[in-house]
This record gives structure tokens, C-alpha cells and sequence, in this order.
């Protein structure tokens, strides 16, 4: 049976191992979850050698190692330059899909900690989306809230009401008090996204929340759907046009 290592610094990367593990039966995942708080703030430096150390018994012994968080896809250029044997993948984005979302997405919200689009992420998306104006809200805490089960969408949507246009909620009670409050954004006019965009695996857990916030009108995206196209194709399986391969 091909094995293969998804790893990753939290609870995204259990998300991950999950995904795969449901649409590809005959491939034994291994999870490497290694919890490090500080590690959205660190470094590249910082975050490759994390990752070197935690994969260091893998490297060559396992068909496949996912690199299961946005952040920890950092190191992916480090570590296929060291291991040049060892088959190596990450999460990433298909801008394709983004582009078709819509007729043109005009608008596009990215939930994503703060630390990773401060690094060449925001240089990638900025070139391949030049023509679209992106905004990104603050998600501190969340990765903690769900890691503890407490994430909820009436605490999205105190955090997200500053910044967007939601959909009126069905409760009548108000929602608790926001975990982001403390620095609430200076923005009259609410953003109103064409798309919103998932680059944090924690978050793929939460996404029908996103969905019911935004309503029908907005395509909440994540790309689950891409990583399992190229895991599909590192370990020659059928099923690479990324839809199921059970």
C-alpha cells in the first residue's frame, strides 16, 4: 500500500489527513501533527528547519509527504532542494478556479493568517489577480477556537461585521462579544466579496459557516479539490482531474 505523511503544525492538518484518508482508500496516511504556537510567526528559516526536524525519520521511507498547512508550504522549495528523492507536495491555490468563480471577481475576501500573506503569498496572488480588490480581515484566534471545538458563526460574524456585508442572521439574541474587538477596522462602507477565499486548512472545517454568513451570492472556495489532483498525480493514481478516486 503507498503511505503517505501529511503534515502540518495543527488541527488542518488532522482536516487534511481526513480528506485524503475519505477519497483514497487504497493510501495509508500517516499524520506528523506537530503543534508549534509560535510557528505562524516565524520565520522561513525558522519554519524550514521545524518542518526538516519533524519529517527527518520520513524523508525516503514514504511514497508521498503533504505539507498540510499554508504555512508550513513555505518550506516546500527547501525541501525538495535537500531531498531532491523524496516526492513532496503542498497546499496551494488555483487561481483557474477563482477566475471562473465568477464573471470576474472584482472583489475577493481572504481568510488567511496574517503572518503567511505577508510573505510571498501576497506577491503571488497580487500578480496573478492584479485587477481585483482583496481584503483581508483579521482571523486572529480563530485557528485556537476551533482547535477547543468554540468556533461558532455568531463569533464569525462579530468578527466579520466590521468588514462585510452579511447576511441578516435568523437569531434574535446578539451575538457574543467579538475575539477581535479590541482593533475593529476604520471602514464606513461595508465590502461586499465576489469570492471568498480559504488559505487556512483549519478553516475548511468552518466553510458551510462562511457559506450561511455570505449567503449564495458569494462562492466561498477552498482547494481541497486541488490537492487531491496533485497527490492523485505525485503518486500516479487515477483520478487527477481532482474529483473523487474511490
Amino acid at each position: 500500500m503507498l503511505k503517505v505523511v501529511v503534515f502540518d503544525s495543527g488541527y488542518g492538518g488532522d482536516v487534511v489527513a481526513d480528506y485524503l484518508s475519505d477519497e483514497l482508500g487504497i493510501v495509508e496516511v500517516v499524520r506528523v501533527i506537530e503543534a508549534n504556537l509560535s510557528l505562524e510567526n516565524g520565520s522561513l528559516a525558522q519554519i524550514y528547519h521545524f518542518s526538516k526536524a519533524c519529517l527527518r525519520t520520513y524523508v525516503g521511507k514514504v511514497d508521498l509527504i503533504v505539507l498540510g498547512g499554508y504555512v508550513v508550504s513555505l518550506a516546500l522549495e527547501l525541501l525538495e532542494r535537500e531531498y531532491p528523492q523524496q516526492k513532496f507536495i503542498s497546499v496551494g491555490v488555483n487561481y483557474y478556479r477563482i477566475l471562473n468563480s465568477r464573471a470576474f471577481p472584482n472583489q475577493i475576501a481572504i481568510m488567511a493568517n496574517k503572518a503567511l500573506f505577508e510573505t510571498k503569498v501576497r506577491t503571488e496572488i497580487c500578480r496573478e489577480l492584479p485587477y481585483s480588490t482583496i481584503i483581508l480581515p483579521d482571523c486572529s484566534g480563530w485557528d485556537q477556537l476551533i482547535n477547543d471545538g468554540q468556533m461558532s458563526t455568531d463569533v464569525l460574524r462579530s468578527d466579520l461585521g466590521p468588514y462585510f456585508a452579511l447576511r441578516p442572521s435568523r437569531r434574535k439574541t446578539p451575538p457574543p462579544p467579538s475575539s477581535n474587538s479590541a482593533n475593529p477596522p476604520d471602514k464606513p462602507d461595508p465590502f461586499r466579496p465576489d469570492v471568498v477565499l480559504l488559505l487556512n486548512t483549519h478553516f475548511w472545517s468552518i466553510r458551510e459557516d462562511f457559506e450561511e454568513l455570505f449567503g449564495y451570492c458569494v462562492r466561498v472556495i477552498d482547494f481541497r479539490q486541488k490537492l487531491l489532483h496533485d497527490t492523485c498525480r505525485a503518486l500516479n493514481l487515477r483520478g487527477v482531474d481532482g474529483c473523487r478516486s474511490k
